[in-house]
């Protein structure tokens, strides 16, 4: 028997598949390679942004004023260092001037949600940095990619305690020059008032002048028997007690042999002297209190100031209207709170 074979069609599907797998095998080398890059981007770019989240708010906590600029960049790199060099290979420490590492001191404005780059402002109050990465990729080594870089950004703002709710504020307002004082002194501070000079003043936060409304509030701290202070915002007018005699009632009875317990902070506003004796807040200090005393030409309290603050809870203060008026070196005293916005 004679068989005929017809090769024609083995020819012709043997070249079928070879153009196949000549077109099509780069292709399927590609999706493999970026099945593998495209999880390790992801993996890389989370752990860049995590590190710069920490680096951000490790950098803003040493930002009080534009003395505190490179000391707040150097910490901020620190732990970007710590942290990246657990999580990307082969990763090679930074510096503030590395290639791809910008840090920028400026100001975060809360009320439209905007930075500044201003290094040289009175009111810096925030850190910018951006960190481009690039890892090694098996998708470059495929279609001669050059580079695979991944660009990331954080941005950590400062701000201030604006507003202290009911009950939450003591009744001696500190002027700023108090504030210089104690910035100068480890921030430890002489109140003294004897309805004259005075670097502080007896408030009444319910207005009407008077030594009995001042009692009550102080006694509320005390035992808790006395009358909360209202809600205070910055902004707000109080008057203050001028009388030398009610200055020395209030400090005779109430405070002048009370001893706080030991560690106890309290809120102080900051306020301004105006005409009639007003006084009109502009921002808020955490202190302890030391001591207080009658002397023979003043009456006096003597705190300790705690400055800033380690998170946005500063013993019941919140944001609000921004201080205004005030010095670097008295706002680097005041109640504040910082963290993320970018």
């Amino acid at each position: 028997m004679i068989i005929l074979k017809n090769n024609s069609y083995t020819r012709s599907n043997k070249g079928f598949i070879a153009a196949f797998f000549t077109v099509f095998l780069p292709v399927f080398i590609g999706i493999m390679a970026l099945s593998v890059d495209l999880p390790r981007m992801y993996s890389y770019n989370a752990d860049i942004k995590s590190a710069l989240d920490l680096a951000v708010i490790a950098g803003i906590s040493q930002l009080n004023s534009t003395s505190d600029i490179t000391t707040a960049k150097n910490t901020a790199v620190t732990y970007l260092n710590a942290n990246l060099s657990m999580t990307l290979p082969n990763f090679t420490n930074l510096t503030t001037s590395s290639t791809g590492l910008t840090l920028q001191a400026g100001t975060y404005d809360s009320s439209t949600c905007t930075f500044t780059y201003n290094e040289a402002g009175p009111t810096v109050n925030a850190l910018k940095i951006t960190y481009s990465y690039t890892p090694n990729s098996i998708l470059s080594g495929f279609f001669m990619i050059d580079t695979f870089t991944i660009t990331a950004s954080s941005l950590g703002g400062k701000t201030y305690a604006g507003y202290a709710p009911a009950g939450t504020t003591f009744p001696i307002i500190l002027d700023p020059a108090a504030l210089t004082t104690a910035a100068a002194n480890s921030n430890v501070v002489r109140l003294y008032q004897n309805g004259g000079s005075q670097n502080s003043y007896l408030g009444d936060y319910v207005g009407n002048s008077m030594s009995n409304d001042v009692d009550a509030q102080i006694d509320y701290f005390q035992n808790s028997s006395g009358t909360p202070p209202p809600a205070v915002a910055i902004g707000s007018t109080f008057m203050q007690l001028n009388a030398s005699g009610q200055i020395a009632m209030v400090y005779s009875g109430n405070l002048s042999g009370w001893v706080p317990t030991s560690g106890t902070t309290l809120v102080f506003p900051v306020g301004t002297l105006g005409a009639g004796n007003n006084v009109t807040i502009t921002g808020y200090v955490l202190g302890s209190l030391v001591t207080f005393g009658i002397g023979s030409m003043s009456n006096y309290a003597d705190i300790t100031i705690v400055p800033g603050s380690t998170s946005n809870s500063w013993s019941g203060l919140v944001t609000g209207a921004q201080p205004t008026g005030l010095d670097e070196t008295q706002l680097s005293l005041l109640a504040s709170g910082s963290g993320l916005v970018l």
